[in-house]
C-alpha cells in the first residue's frame, strides 16, 4: 500500500505502472479530439476582448486561467476504459496533479511560446497556417509545429526532474550510482 495523495508524478514501481496504464487511454488522440472545441471556447471570447483593449498585455494570468478552465472542463472521468477504477484517494491525487501541475506547466509553456514569437516577429508567419480545423490538419501545420517545439526546447516548462534511485544503477561505461541517490535530468 502506498501513501494516499501520491499520484503518477510521485509513484514508482508496480503502482506507478498500474496508474499509468489506467490513465494513458485518457490522453489518446481519439479521446482528446472532442475536447478541442472546449479548449477553443475557453480562449475565444476572453482573448478577443483582451486583444482590443491594449497594444501590450501581461498574459501570464490570462493564460493561467485559460489553462485551468480548460483542464477543469476536460477533467478525467472515474471509470477507466478497461473497467478498472482508482480509489477515491488515488483519484484525488491524480486530479490534483493534473489540475495543479498540468495547468502550471501548460501556462508556462504557452507563455514562453508567446514570448518567443513576440521576440522573433519574423516567425509569426506561423499565423498564416490555417488553424481553423486545427485537430484535423496538424500535419499541414509544419511551421507552427516547429515554432512550438523550438520554443519549448529553449524554454522548457519543466527545466529538470529529480528522482531518488530505488535500486543501484550501472551505466554502459561501468560507472554506477548507489540506491537512494538523487539524480536530476535537466532539459536544456
Amino acid at each position: 500500500m502506498h501513501d494516499p495523495g501520491y499520484s503518477l508524478l510521485l509513484l514508482n514501481g508496480q503502482i506507478w505502472f498500474q496508474h499509468r496504464q489506467m490513465l494513458t487511454p485518457a490522453f489518446h488522440y481519439d479521446i482528446l479530439k472532442p475536447y478541442v472545441g472546449i479548449m477553443a471556447d475557453s480562449v475565444r471570447d476572453k482573448w478577443e476582448q483582451l486583444i482590443g483593449q491594449n497594444s501590450t498585455l501581461e498574459i501570464f494570468e490570462h493564460v493561467s486561467l485559460m489553462a485551468l478552465e480548460t483542464i477543469m472542463k476536460c477533467a478525467l472521468e472515474k471509470s477507466m476504459e478497461n473497467g478498472s477504477s482508482l480509489s477515491d484517494e488515488d483519484l484525488r491525487a491524480e486530479v490534483d496533479t493534473f489540475m495543479f501541475e498540468g495547468h502550471d506547466t501548460t501556462t508556462n509553456g504557452f507563455c514562453w511560446i508567446f514570448y518567443a514569437l513576440a521576440a522573433h516577429p519574423e516567425h509569426q508567419k506561423c499565423r498564416e497556417e490555417d488553424g481553423l480545423h486545427f485537430w484535423d490538419h496538424l500535419d499541414q501545420m509544419p511551421y507552427t509545429t516547429m515554432c512550438i517545439k523550438d520554443a519549448l526546447r529553449l524554454y522548457p516548462p519543466v527545466p529538470n526532474v529529480s528522482r531518488d534511485l530505488s535500486k543501484p544503477m550501472t551505466f554502459p561505461d561501468g560507472r554506477s550510482l548507489p540506491k537512494e541517490r538523487r539524480v536530476t535530468l535537466k532539459f536544456r
